[in-house]
């Protein structure tokens, strides 16, 4: 059951990651219609209505790996 929740739990983050968010990007700035620009790996643009647009994508570390913070799991109990 703890396995099966953990998976869900990590697919959803995968999911979330890849949809786009309006207006958390750009760090509340404003920008100019068709405008781009970098934020860490992401390239963010602007809406025609002047809102920052960033793909909210985990990003790689130095080293290269994309990391996930889980909580510990118990082991699971046995019902024999």
């Amino acid at each position: 059951m703890r396995i099966s929740f953990a998976i869900f739990a990590f697919l959803i983050i995968c999911l979330v990651a890849v949809v786009q968010s309006q207006g958390q990007g750009g760090r509340g700035r404003v920008c100019t219609p068709g405008e781009t620009w970098k934020e860490s790996c992401r390239t963010c643009t602007c809406s025609p209505k002047g809102m920052p647009i960033c793909p909210r994508i985990l990003c790689p570390g130095a080293d290269g790996f994309i990391r996930v913070d889980l909580p510990p799991m118990k082991p699971a109990e046995d019902d024999d």
